[in-house]
């Protein structure tokens, strides 16, 4: 049976990162309104990062709950909405929810039901995101695409693995220590960057021995709109991954004439396979998105090595 008052001062922070979602975020913030924990044991910390639509007058109507609250960031980007969550955050430990996603029911429940088993042991807790529609899927779009799910059963994650962003629940303390997110990376207004929780995740390892915990019980449900069932917009994805890519082994200090041969000849092998594997398809939307988003990964890296440009 869960102890509530063993952990009664580890309340949970809930930190949501918003930019002009008003047609989302009544979903997002009604699953944390509706959750079966009692209220007293989590907060819920919106970060307006500079909307110009009808979001903060959506979020007006839940400020009347006593553990939400409004906070405006105005350094654009969704790092800097996200360190804003770390400092006034009042957990003990920070769950990070995107707009456009819905916590179940359950899911500060069976983090404390966490806790309560672990104390402040571990350092970062994660769950499976699966996905929801509100417009039906083209034939060739596949769930899997959206899915993130580490394993089906819970445990501890491998050295070097980390979390998704759209479900990663850290200590604070850790955060602190770790100086929170890179400003340099991370989704800026509607400009996509990727990459700011890897670096963080890398960042983590690096310091020390961590131990981070998946739980398949942490369920995230994130919006899948149209123009992510699309292929130009998986493939200009996948670029953006890639040029993430590229400026993580820059600020690595790796050798980049070595990184670029590296890239150059696995471009090759992909472009090859990619074409071989073709004929096995009955859709070329799904050719394009599993064998050239590959590709397209190699490309967005070899552009960032030889540009050497910050975001």
């Amino acid at each position: 049976m869960l102890n509530i008052e063993r952990i009664r001062d580890m309340v949970i922070s809930i930190v949501v990162c918003t930019y002009n979602r008003g047609d989302l975020i009544k979903g997002c913030l009604d699953s944390l309104k509706n959750q079966t924990a009692d209220p007293s044991t989590f907060e819920v910390l919106v970060i307006d990062n500079n909307s110009t639509d009808e979001t903060c007058q959506i979020i007006g109507n839940y400020l009347s709950l006593p553990n939400f609250r409004l906070f405006r960031e105005d350094s654009q980007g969704l790092s800097h909405a996200r360190n804003r969550g770390i400092r006034e955050s009042q957990g003990t430990y920070i769950a990070y929810l995107d707009d456009d996603a819905r916590a179940d029911e359950h899911y500060i429940e069976n983090l404390l039901v966490l806790l309560d088993k672990f104390s402040d042991s571990i350092d970062c807790y994660g769950g499976p995101i699966l996905p929801f529609y509100t417009s039906p899927k083209p034939d060739w779009f596949k769930d899997q695409y959206e899915i993130r799910r580490m394993r089906p059963e819970a445990g501890f994650q491998s050295k070097g693995q980390g979390f998704s962003g759209s479900n990663m629940i850290w200590k604070r303390s850790i955060l602190d220590a770790l100086g929170g997110f890179n400003p340099e990376v991370g989704i800026r207004g509607d400009k996509l960057i990727l990459g700011e929780e890897t670096l963080l995740f890398d960042r983590l390892w690096g310091a020390h021995n961590p131990k981070l915990y998946y739980s398949p019980k942490l369920i995230v449900f994130h919006w899948v709109p149209d123009f992510k069932m699309n292929v130009m917009y998986r493939l200009t994805r996948a670029k953006a991954t890639g040029y993430f890519i590229g400026f993580e082994a820059t600020i690595n200090n790796a050798k980049k004439t070595k990184e670029i041969v590296t890239s150059f000849s696995n471009l090759l092998k992909l472009i090859l396979r990619s074409v071989i594997r073709f004929p096995s398809y009955k859709k070329w939307q799904n050719w394009a998105v599993e064998t050239i988003s590959p590709v397209a990964v190699e490309i967005g890296k070899i552009s960032q090595l030889l540009l050497s440009e910050r975001y």
